[in-house]
C-alpha cells in the first residue's frame, strides 16, 4: 500500500469514527447510521473501477481508469474552511451520500453519489453522481 493510499485509509477511518461519534453525541442516531452505512458501502467499493456508463466516470487526477477511491478522495479533499457536511441516506435498497462545502453565503461545491445495495453490498453498476463545481 503506497503512502497516499495509507493516508486515504486513515482519513476514511477518522471520518467513520467521527460520523458515528457525532451522531451519538447529538442524538441524531438514524442520520448518523445512514451516513455511516452509505460511506461504508462506498468504501467497500473503493478499489473498484467506475463503469464508463456511470455519471461518476471522469478524470480525478489518477493514473488509469477512475476508481471509487479516486472519486471519494477528490470530493473529500474539497472540504476546507467554511461549512462542510457529509450526509447519507439509505432506504429500500437505495443509498446516497451528499458531500457539500459552502463558503458561508452559498454552496461552493457539492457531490451527490447514489447507488443501490444488494445483500448489504453496494452495486458498482448502479453508481451515479451529480456534482457541482
Amino acid at each position: 500500500m503506497n503512502a497516499s493510499a495509507c493516508g486515504l485509509a486513515r482519513l476514511f477511518a477518522l471520518l467513520l469514527a467521527s460520523c458515528t461519534f457525532c451522531g451519538v453525541a447529538s442524538g441524531v442516531d438514524d442520520a448518523a447510521a445512514d451516513t455511516t452505512m452509505a460511506l461504508r458501502s462506498l468504501l467497500m467499493l473503493s478499489h473498484r473501477t467506475i463503469p464508463k456508463s456511470s455519471s461518476c466516470f471522469g478524470d480525478y487526477g489518477q493514473r488509469g481508469p477512475p476508481k471509487v477511491n479516486d472519486l471519494l478522495a477528490v470530493q473529500l479533499s474539497n472540504l476546507s474552511a467554511g461549512h462542510n457536511a457529509i450526509r447519507g441516506a439509505c432506504a429500500h435498497q437505495r443509498c446516497s451520500l451528499r458531500i457539500t462545502h459552502d463558503g458561508g453565503s452559498e454552496d461552493v461545491s457539492s457531490a451527490e453519489i447514489r447507488f443501490t445495495v444488494n445483500a448489504g453490498r453496494a452495486n458498482i453498476s448502479s453508481l451515479q453522481c451529480v456534482m457541482t463545481p
